[in-house]
């Protein structure tokens, strides 16, 4: 440092030895001397202060690496934390979507994260998707063309019903009320009418035994309105009151039985439209699903390893598999493969974290296969969820049993995917620019 000739110039030293100045101060002004003195001690102070402040608490540990997709989706959580003497708190970060879309309606919705693979095998499959279209996957033809929507409207549900397929249309307003578009196999469409009475409003469409179903509820509190009524025409069925129809079971509707909310009801029973009664209720259910021919439930406090109970439309028997479930696991809307070996659903990824108070949270969702026989559930790889609710996709299986078919939306469109046991992605059947839907309603001829 250049001498100014005006202040001395000092290197401090912070070790035992006594500090020596550079240059002397000048003769005769002993004030410059003090000066020097009190800016030493000030910066050896300074630096013992400093160096006695203790550590920060170390607040969170590194993210944990994600569990193998694909593998079993039950791994074991570290038991211990490390003892370094920091207090660990495991934190997972919440799922990231790969994007945001808009459908018509300009409502958003987030992109799971797909890694996928080509189609590079036969698999016999024909789908319905939505307004789009009947696929035959392996020839990539169109067999039926696209059906011509309204602007703002959106296909809510997809029916196929052998030689026609009904649409459940809606628009962009939830209160509008529904529509029922019949599409013959030759793509004439033709709208359904559905005679509604007082408050009824049109919720979804059933089939059961030969016959096609409107199961319709009361937009008031009259709940002597909740009925179904037949495409084909003819009087309506009254519903049991808190009745609340959402699959058939052969000739017999399934329905919630309760006022609807978290928990509740916890009651499922089989109702016969031909008779007007009830002919099995089970209580005590916390979430179920129906397909090939069975009635798949789980109860309710039954810790955490819950047993599956059965009911088979075929002989009238209820049982109990022997197979255990976590509680956590939701059959509600999952799906059931044709020979009901195999069950599928969006669910929570398994919970490797820890909070401060000792609680787990997952991650992101994912889709899961519970298999009915061994209890073992897998996740689907090659797909992550933001979360079990938004952006869920649509689920079913093709005719045979060997596809998991899963619908997923993307930046333009939608996209389609097929997923078998030995897969470690799932492959693409068909990516569309169908915006009427998110995740695209689908359904499968031949099923």
């Amino acid at each position: 440092m250049k001498d100014d000739g005006d202040l001395p110039v000092f290197m401090v030293s912070l070790d035992d030895d006594e500090a020596r100045p550079a240059r002397a101060p000048r003769s005769g002004n002993p004030r410059w001397r003090w000066v020097a003195v009190a800016l030493a001690l000030a910066a050896a102070v300074t630096v013992v202060v400093v160096n006695r402040q203790p550590a920060p608490e170390r607040q969170s540990a590194p993210e944990p690496v994600p569990p193998v997709l694909g593998s079993s989706t039950r791994p074991t959580p570290p038991t211990s934390l490390p003892d370094d003497g920091s207090d660990w708190n495991l934190v997972t970060r919440p799922a990231v979507p790969a994007g945001l879309t808009q459908d018509t309606c300009g409502t958003s919705a987030p992109l799971p994260r797909v890694r996928s693979a080509p189609l590079n095998e036969m698999t016999g499959v024909k789908l319905v998707i939505g307004a789009a279209g009947v696929l035959d996957v392996d020839s990539q033809e169109m067999t039926r063309q696209p059906v011509a929507l309204a602007d703002g409207d959106r296909v809510r549900q997809v029916l196929d019903a052998g030689t026609d397929t009904y649409l459940l249309v809606g628009t962009c307003r939830l209160s509008d009320p529904l529509r029922v578009l019949r599409v013959g196999q030759a793509g004439a469409v033709q709208e359904v009418p559905v005679e509604l009475t007082g408050a009824q409003v049109l919720r979804t469409l059933l089939i059961a035994g030969d016959r096609i179903w409107a199961a319709v509820d009361s937009d008031s509190f009259n709940r002597k309105e909740v009925a179904l009524i037949p495409l084909s025409g003819g009087a309506q069925v009254p519903l049991p009151s808190d009745f609340w129809a959402f699959a058939t079971l052969g000739d017999l509707v399934v329905g919630w039985v309760g006022e609807l909310g978290y928990d509740s009801p916890n009651r499922i029973e089989l109702f016969d439209p031909v008779t007007g009664r009830i002919l099995n209720s089970f209580r005590g259910v916390r979430s179920a699903a129906v397909g090939a021919g069975v009635l798949l439930w789980t109860g309710t406090r039954c810790g955490q390893d819950c047993p599956v109970m059965m009911y088979r439309a075929d002989t009238g028997a209820t049982s109990t598999l022997k197979v255990g479930v976590p509680a956590d696991l939701d059959l509600n809307d999952a799906v059931i493969s044709p020979d009901g070996s195999s069950v599928a659903m969006a669910g929570d990824a398994p919970a490797v974290t820890y909070t401060r108070d000792g609680s787990t949270v997952p991650a992101s969702a994912e889709i899961r296969v519970l298999d009915l026989r061994t209890g073992r559930v897998d996740a689907v790889p090659g797909i992550r969820l933001v979360d079990r609710y938004a952006g869920r996709p649509s689920l079913l299986y093709s005719a045979d049993g060997r596809w998991l078919v899963i619908g997923v939306p993307t930046q333009t469109g939608s996209q389609v995917l097929l997923w078998r046991p030995g897969l470690e992605a799932p492959v693409v059947a068909v990516t569309t620019d169908d915006t009427s839907a998110y995740p695209p309603p689908l359904a499968v001829e031949g099923f």
